[in-house]
């Protein structure tokens, strides 16, 4: 394929993750097959439930959030997109004012952002009557004792404003809500925002926290996996002894630019945006997904890239552990790609939801430069009812130019990237 200046292409890529803070300690994670899911805090049950999780340790948002009074106005959610595109904009070599500001933009996946807890407890407690939460004295409770800018904490388009604001990115501003598909379909607006003339480069980013407790108590995930007694390997993408998901927390962003550009700054692309696509399927059952939309969206990002099946490297997908959500998602797989290898990344990191699509395609990224592809964490036998050639036991060295990300939700969106890696 011959190089075109309006080629879009990824120069950089930053990642706050349950392995790892950064390209260093996120490989490393995956090149041994470590995982980070745990029992997490309180270990008694929520909601009838036990709680395991892959947890972000040890981040530190004042090591990258500038300037710093803006974290009284940041939720964890925002705080990891800060430090994730601080930490992309280092590898792409990006400064606020060297790139011109009219013509750089951002887009995040975001999704509902919940209240911590240490939030509410107090307006929580002087509802109570009698050991009950009268709903009736939450009105005036709250408008007297809720912190201020409470608000701006919690609105799912603060990640991608504050982000802009500290870049002097004055190009477009937007926020993907999609749910699962939430980062590969800001992936796939910050590509047309490129290709439609108003920017050349665009930051791309998702953030996701499923482990809040506030979330647990206005809206509990259903599917979760009962493996209590073994947390690490509690998720178990494609397998036959599969019984849920994980939840986890992270953020990813990604710098995607027009090629000429990235040349006349002299960036290093380390992968080309090659085609996309995103469909939608009804599902056939509850939480289930849909393999049909899985299926279109691969093939159309395939036929539009102008690509064979033969050069596709693997699949990375959005597995997860539900069982009937695996299901249709292998269906889909195998009708497009066939025996085309494949990869699911959230055995290390469980799902975080709308940030889950960009953390896994960094896994991809990142792998490419270590020529492997890692394997796909707790699986040891692939379940019947997925047809798919899942990469297990050890990772798979990287043989052809092309991979796919692809992610999926129970409810039917699905959205695909096909990617070619720079002097493969």
């Amino acid at each position: 394929m011959t190089a075109t200046p309006n080629d879009l292409v990824i120069t950089g890529w930053g990642a706050v993750s349950p392995i790892g803070i950064g390209p260093e300690p996120f490989w490393d994670s995956l090149a041994h097959g470590r995982g980070a899911v745990r029992m997490a805090e309180p270990t008694e049950s929520v909601n009838g439930r036990r709680w395991m999780a892959g947890i972000v340790e040890g981040f530190d948002p004042k090591q990258f959030v500038q300037p710093r009074k803006s974290l009284k106005v940041m939720c964890i959610e925002t705080q990891m997109a800060f430090a994730s595109s601080v930490l992309a904009c280092k590898q792409a070599n990006i400064e606020s004012g060297k790139i011109n500001s009219d013509r750089f933009g951002t887009v995040f996946g975001s999704e509902m952002l919940f209240s911590e807890v240490e939030d509410i407890e107090q307006i929580v407690a002087l509802c109570r009557v009698g050991g009950t939460m009268d709903h009736l004295k939450w009105g005036e409770q709250a408008m007297s004792n809720m912190y201020p800018l409470w608000m701006l904490k919690s609105l799912p388009n603060m990640p991608a404003c504050h982000v802009g604001i500290w870049l002097d990115a004055r190009g477009p501003n937007n926020t993907v809500t999609t749910e699962e598909t939430s980062g590969l379909n800001a992936l796939i607006e910050a590509a047309h925002v490129i290709r439609r003339g108003q920017a050349d480069c665009m930051l791309v980013g998702a953030a996701g926290n499923r482990i809040s407790l506030t979330r647990y108590f206005q809206r509990f995930e259903s599917h979760l996996s009962c493996a209590y007694d073994a947390p690490e390997s509690a998720c178990k993408p494609f397998d036959a002894h599969r019984d849920g998901k994980v939840t986890g927390m992270g953020a990813a962003t990604i710098v995607l630019e027009r090629r000429s550009h990235a040349e006349a700054r002299g960036a290093k692309p380390m992968a080309e945006l090659v085609s996309w696509s995103s469909a939608f399927g009804r599902p056939t059952s509850h939480a289930a997904g849909s393999a049909d939309a899985v299926a279109r969206s691969l093939k159309q990002a395939l036929e539009r890239g102008k690509a064979s099946v033969n050069e596709i490297d693997h699949v990375n997908a959005s597995a997860n552990g539900i069982v009937t959500m695996d299901a249709n998602e292998a269906i889909g797989i195998s009708s497009s790609l066939g025996e085309t290898p494949v990869v699911s990344i959230k055995g290390y990191i469980g799902d975080s939801g709308c940030s889950s699509g960009l953390i896994e395609l960094c896994a991809s990224l990142e792998g490419s430069n270590h020529k492997l592809v890692p394997v796909t964490l707790n699986h040891a036998s692939t379940a019947a009812d997925c047809p798919v050639n899942v990469i297990k036991i050890q990772s798979k060295p990287w043989t052809q130019p092309y991979f796919m990300k692809t992610s999926m939700t129970p409810y039917g969106q699905s959205a695909s990237v096909l990617l070619r890696i720079e002097n493969s």
